[in-house]
């Protein structure tokens, strides 16, 4: 029976001991060392809508013009537009496309609310470029960065259609 013992002993020793070292290596508490996850609400909200602004017209423009991206709520009942901020950019020696970024007040922002952003050239006191459709941005899982393009406002000249679609090159001469 000593010797039956004696062999239950020394087996679990290094059992024991094995035991031992592995909880006195392992953390405490496994929460205590994992990464906490952030609260919603003290995620940062985003402050500005940003993209670019392009035109596939080839044009020459005049020393006037500009574009102008506009942050517009549409959520009202009634159809009316807000318009939240604005960017007006100045096109003297800039190339397409254009960057913008339309800063805003997150506290203006309702989860619910529904924001498009929108863009005009302008020049003369005429908008000859607008984009024709508006992106949603911010809320319900919108992004703040997009693409607008523009397409020309009224009627196309003869000479406007060729250019436009790469029939006719324009020449200096």
């Amino acid at each position: 029976m000593n010797r039956v013992r004696s062999i239950i002993a020394v087996g679990l020793v290094p059992l024991v001991l094995l035991v031992a070292a592995y909880t006195s290596s392992a953390p405490a508490s496994p929460s205590a060392e994992a990464p906490q996850p952030t609260p919603t609400s003290a995620l940062a909200q985003p402050t500005a809508v940003k993209g670019t602004v392009t035109y596939r017209e080839v044009l020459a423009l005049a020393a006037d013009t500009r574009i102008i991206v506009q942050l517009v709520e549409i959520s009202h009942v009634d159809g009316s537009e807000v318009v939240l901020a604005g960017q007006t950019l100045d096109l003297a020696g800039g190339h397409i496309p254009f960057e913008f970024e339309v800063g805003f007040d997150p506290a203006s922002i309702m989860p619910n609310g529904v924001y498009v952003v929108g863009a005009n050239m302008v020049a003369d006191g005429k908008v000859l470029y607008a984009t024709t459709t508006r992106p949603n941005v911010i809320t319900q899982g919108h992004p703040t960065m997009v693409n607008l393009v523009l397409a020309k406002v009224g009627p196309w000249s003869p000479l406007e259609l060729a250019l436009s679609s790469g029939r006719l090159a324009p020449h200096s001469y």
